[in-house]
């Protein structure tokens, strides 16, 4: 199993990405605009599924949240 980072995973090929990597396996951690937007996937697969609400066209505020990312339990 790998884990994958993908930005951008609501829609065209970073979709299609996210859906193939989790099908075959692997965990993903993607970032999107809309929050909620990988919902359905999400109770697919459950936790191989790590989603955030990051938008990287702000960059400013992609180093902030990366700075600060709360750590996991």
């Amino acid at each position: 199993m790998k884990t994958w980072f993908i930005t951008g995973a609501t829609g065209g090929l970073g979709y299609q990405l996210t859906e193939q990597l989790l099908q075959r396996g692997d965990r993903v951690a993607a970032t999107t605009r809309r929050a909620g937007a990988l919902d359905e996937l999400q109770a697919q697969y459950g936790s191989r599924l790590w989603q955030a609400n990051l938008d990287l066209t702000e960059n400013h505020y992609s180093w902030i949240y990366l700075l600060n990312k709360p750590e996991e339990s």
